[in-house]
């Protein structure tokens, strides 16, 4: 880790800095996936949501509801960003905006794309408010969702 000097002439460990960073990032072993959500797969902006949604190809399995739209480009990213229809109260729906981030960071690895070629995703919730056990259905939607993304950039 990186080392500082206080005042006083102590040293002290610095979390942040580059030197850190890296030893954390290479002490994970090999053959394992990190399963972090950074930020450049993260789909921002009001324009770029009303893109997909208004330009790209729909695939639903209850309770969600995916819109996928590909553009060839130099790098090979992954885009996703997540909304939820309104019909609860924003506590719930910022529950089930984690719910959907969790389970996409956790089976983004299912989505294989063809190298050259940007693939926006943009997930919404369509079923207003959590029911026990909405985890659960949640996460296999989003599996089924990104296997069947995956066949289409195959064939």
């Amino acid at each position: 880790m990186g080392e500082k000097f206080s005042a006083h002439g102590e040293k002290r460990a610095v979390i942040n800095s580059p030197s850190a960073t890296s030893e954390r990032s290479s002490s994970i072993p090999a053959g394992r996936m990190r399963h972090a959500l950074s930020k450049r797969e993260i789909l921002r902006g009001y324009r770029a949501f009303s893109r997909v949604i208004a330009s790209g190809k729909r695939i639903s399995v209850p309770p969600i509801r995916a819109f996928i739209l590909k553009n060839p480009a130099a790098t090979t990213v992954v885009r996703a960003g997540f909304s939820v229809s309104k019909g609860a109260n924003a506590a719930q729906r910022n529950r089930l905006k984690r719910l959907l981030r969790e389970s996409y960071r956790l089976n983004k690895h299912l989505t294989l794309i063809t190298p050259g070629t940007t693939v926006d995703i943009v997930f919404l919730h369509t079923r207003p408010g959590p029911t026990v056990g909405e985890k659960n259905s949640v996460e296999n939607a989003m599996v089924e969702i990104l296997k069947k993304i995956s066949n289409e950039a195959k064939g």
